[in-house]
């Protein structure tokens, strides 16, 4: 049950994140000890899509499959998709595009425990160790926030939540719940999936009826 707690650089860790957030160290400590290194990881995020060219890169998002989703996933959510636009000025086509891309329209959200992504990454990935840690801590605030148990979430390999795989800081940011009662559901409730991609847009400046880049 020692595991990535008896490293000093999680002592580290543990200890700003006392001094900083005010954590518990022994509910630190207990949390981070069931975290499991998981090479599968290290293995993906050194071969990542995103490094394909674009005319590779393309075939995987832009083809028939998913575009004959996507319609299919509009027509579906047409009202809630409606709102979002209204509320957020944010097209509705891309807002399905972003799940289309990101988790084809929610069918594919990732298997991993975050704490174990986020640990993984944070403490054996060194080429991104900062950034990764950043986050860890970022999940660690949220769970706090919102009553999660951090060993209960799954995403994908890098750690990122939900049907827009949102990382925890973007999470923290940008998702919004939709009738503002509790916390924003990502996963499951497309309502709030909708305007969190429309917000994150809002946030960063979108501007209606201007060129997309």
């Amino acid at each position: 049950r020692v595991g990535y707690i008896a490293r000093p650089d999680v002592q580290t860790f543990i200890s700003r994140l006392v001094k900083q957030d005010g954590f518990d160290k022994e509910w630190l400590e207990k949390t981070l000890a069931d975290a499991k290194k998981k090479d599968t990881i290290l293995t993906a995020i050194a071969k990542p899509y995103e490094s394909k060219p674009w005319y590779q890169y393309k075939q995987l998002f832009v083809n028939a499959a998913r575009i004959s989703a996507g319609v299919d996933f509009w027509d579906a959510h047409a009202q809630a998709l409606a709102s979002a636009q209204q509320s957020y000025a944010v097209p509705a086509s891309i807002i399905v595009a972003i799940l289309g891309v990101e988790s084809f329209y929610g069918r594919q959200k990732g298997g991993y425990q975050v704490l174990d992504a986020l640990m993984t990454l944070a403490f054996d990935y060194p080429p991104r160790a900062g950034f990764f840690q950043n986050e860890l801590e970022q999940y660690l605030l949220l769970c706090r926030e919102q009553s999660f148990d951090p060993a209960s979430l799954t995403g994908s390999y890098a750690g990122a939540m939900g049907a827009p795989q949102f990382m925890p800081d973007s999470y923290r940011q940008y998702a919004v719940s939709s009738d503002s009662r509790g916390h924003p559901d990502i996963w499951n409730n497309w309502a709030d999936i909708f305007d969190s991609v429309a917000n994150y847009f809002h946030v960063h400046g979108w501007r209606p009826g201007d060129l997309i880049a």
